[in-house]
């Protein structure tokens, strides 16, 4: 609803720099409402109570949940306390807020303001905002005092974030009532013509300051802001006052310039005239404003940057630069980091690689920061690394606007465990000696037996590659006569005085030897032996 102010709008100025509520943390709003008949146009005055109601149920309509509001009547003192949690209690909140009737006889404003004061000052809970919202003067008698104790009593007790709004709907504020309120901190005494209200609002801006980093290797730089709008959104004004770039004919020029504050989200701020400014770092302060109907909360951010050259830092391994690390085993490389030139003062973060198969901290964490000078420590755990792959390890360095040089790596290889390193040798070798065992096997198998006419009793078994039949049997007459056995039995030698038969057929050297054919052994025409191969 439009305003006719009496008061205006604030001028841009900067204040003492005051901390910013936190978004999360709720402020309470208490209205103190004069609901004497004036309110509804008695005595010739303005009708200003159904605006009055239709101003709060609006202002509240964007309440955040948990946010707490008080509704305290008053005419002859006060006439009843209501509270609701928005936006829980809203429906309660509505009827009641409509319920409200204007009849009253006496405007004892003082004295509702005082004691309403007195009730919230016992509650411990912070970021109150009051509502004085009446139509005319006190008319209690003596009730001045009242007022100057309620005026000592709050400036006594008012927390950081708590306002106090003292408005006069269709005339200007008592004399008195200025002169004893005006001088408090977080105070607005506001003046309406007949039948207007000010359109109210709270605005809350996150972070409660700005750093603008290094203005001289980027002079323009944009930062972000939150902003909570309780009410109606105010148009805001920015400017940026810095006595110390004013000495030297620079400034911090800040864009927008203004905007609703449901608009505002980027600032962008651009350095100026800076070709005098000498190296070093600046504090400079962002001055929030808007209609006097309005609370910004903080009026001020304090704002800090650097302007000199890029901070160079280098890091230096102290450790060795190459480490045979086993499956599960640990090792700790020792890093420094050390300033290049003066402006290297900042702390830089350190993060861990990521490597497959190895475990990495830095300082006994994913990532640390360290200032200039000290030392810190990479560990690296061999969780199963790859053999034969050596990983470089070096750590993740992160230093906006500075520069640091590569960090020297390590590298990490996992040795060759006994497996490895004599496996195939081992397995050779096994198998060297399977074959060896295979063939020693083999050779004392028997390959067949031989049965004797002149040597009964259990067949002979013939062994080896080349048997002698003589000692085999322990017959001398057999002497020279072998067989040579396994894949292939046959005759190996016979002597010039034997002969060997198998029937009819005579048999020769390299002639098979036939399983079960019986075999005539002859001198001089004499049978002398009768010999049967059997194959196994």
């Amino acid at each position: 609803m439009a305003a006719t102010l009496l008061t205006g709008a604030a001028a841009v100025t900067c204040e003492s720099p005051t901390p910013a509520p936190p978004l999360t943390g709720n402020t309470r709003y208490v209205f103190l409402v004069d609901t004497s008949a004036s309110m509804e146009g008695a005595g010739d005055s303005a009708k200003i109570f159904q605006k009055v109601k239709a101003a709060l149920l609006q202002f509240t309509q964007t309440s955040p949940p948990g946010t707490e509001v008080q509704v305290t009547t008053f005419d002859e003192g006060v006439k009843g306390t209501q509270r609701f949690i928005l936006p829980a209690d809203r429906a309660n909140f509505t009827a009641h807020v409509n319920s409200l009737r204007a009849n009253g006889q006496k405007t004892y404003v003082n004295r509702a303001l005082a004691e309403t004061y007195r009730a919230l000052r016992d509650e411990a809970k912070a970021n109150t905002v009051i509502y004085v919202l009446t139509d005319g003067k006190d008319n209690e008698y003596g009730s001045q005092k009242q007022l100057r104790e309620f005026a000592r009593d709050y400036q006594l007790n008012r927390g950081t974030f708590d306002w106090l709004y003292y408005v006069t709907l269709g005339l200007s504020t008592p004399a008195d009532t200025r002169s004893t309120l005006a001088p408090l901190p977080n105070t607005r005494l506001l003046s309406n013509s007949p039948g207007q209200l000010p359109a109210f609002s709270l605005v809350t801006i996150q972070p409660g300051r700005l750093d603008l980093g290094n203005l001289q290797l980027t002079p323009e730089v944009q930062r972000d802001l939150s902003v909570r709008v309780q009410g109606t959104a105010p148009k805001l004004q920015f400017r940026v006052d810095s006595p110390e770039l004013d000495q030297h004919g620079a400034f911090l020029d800040v864009l927008p310039s203004a905007a609703q504050a449901t608009q505002l989200k980027d600032v962008t701020f651009a350095l100026r005239n800076a070709q005098n400014l000498p190296p070093g770092t600046y504090a400079a302060t962002l001055c929030l404003s808007g209609p006097s109907t309005g609370i910004i909360q903080p009026g001020t951010l304090p704002l800090t940057f650097a302007f000199h050259p890029q901070a160079q830092y280098a890091l230096t391994l102290q450790g060795q630069d190459a480490v045979s690390l086993p499956r599960g085993a640990e090792t700790v490389q020792t890093y420094k980091l050390d300033a290049v030139n003066r402006w290297a003062t900042m702390p830089v973060t350190l993060r861990a690689p990521e490597i497959a198969g190895l475990d990495v901290t830095v300082n006994g964490a994913p990532s640390a920061e360290v200032n200039p000078g000290q030392t810190f420590e990479v560990k690296v755990r061999n969780d199963r690394m790859t053999r034969n792959m050596p990983a470089m390890v070096a750590p993740v360095v992160t230093a906006p606007g500075a520069q640091v040089g590569a960090p020297p790596p390590f590298s990490v290889t996992q040795p060759a465990t006994f497996w490895e390193r004599f496996g195939v040798g081992l397995a050779l070798l096994g198998a060297l000696l399977t074959g060896l065992v295979i063939f020693l096997v083999r050779k004392r198998r028997p390959w067949g037996t031989l049965s004797s006419e002149q040597t009964p009793g259990k067949p002979r078994k013939l062994r080896g590659d080349v048997v002698e039949v003589a000692k085999l049997l322990g017959n001398s007459e057999l002497n020279g006569l072998t067989f040579k056995g396994r894949t292939r039995p046959l005759i190996a030698a016979i002597p010039d005085d034997l002969v060997l038969r198998i029937g009819p057929s005579r048999l020769e050297v390299d002639d098979p030897l036939e399983s079960g054919e019986p075999m005539t052994v002859v001198r001089n025409g004499v049978e002398i032996e009768t010999l049967t191969y059997q194959k196994t």
